[in-house]
């Protein structure tokens, strides 16, 4: 729908997907954003799901979703590779360059060092 405005996408495609989707097995977490005529709708995994089972499933209720004529489904399996952490540096006594040093120094050192 490249012509249409994200709202529009959201309602006519993304929603649909949504919906069609929640509930699937084993699924984690469920992400979607609607931008440019495109709907990407993110489906993560218990990590000990298998691939061909969840590929399955999410297919037959693609195939379901009630989508408007003329739009394409598209789909990609990403394998989990690597986790990506996230972390907030709080203190009630340094400053935030202060912060921002020890981030740099050694947080990110220790980071650097670990191997999967």
């Amino acid at each position: 729908m490249p012509d249409h405005a994200a709202e529009e996408v959201e309602r006519l495609v993304t929603l649909p997907l949504e919906l069609e989707m929640n509930g699937v097995p084993h699924m984690v977490v469920m992400r979607s954003i609607s931008l440019y005529g495109l709907s990407d709708v993110i489906l993560t995994f218990e990590e000990s799901t298998d691939s061909y089972f969840a590929r399955q499933i999410v297919f037959e209720r693609l195939a379901q979703a009630t989508l408007p004529t003329g739009v394409t489904r598209a789909w990609r399996l990403f394998q989990p590779q690597r986790l990506v952490y996230r972390y907030v540096l709080e203190s009630p006594d340094r400053s935030p360059q202060e912060l921002k040093t020890f981030e740099d120094w050694v947080v990110e050192r220790a980071y650097r060092s670990v191997h999967a």
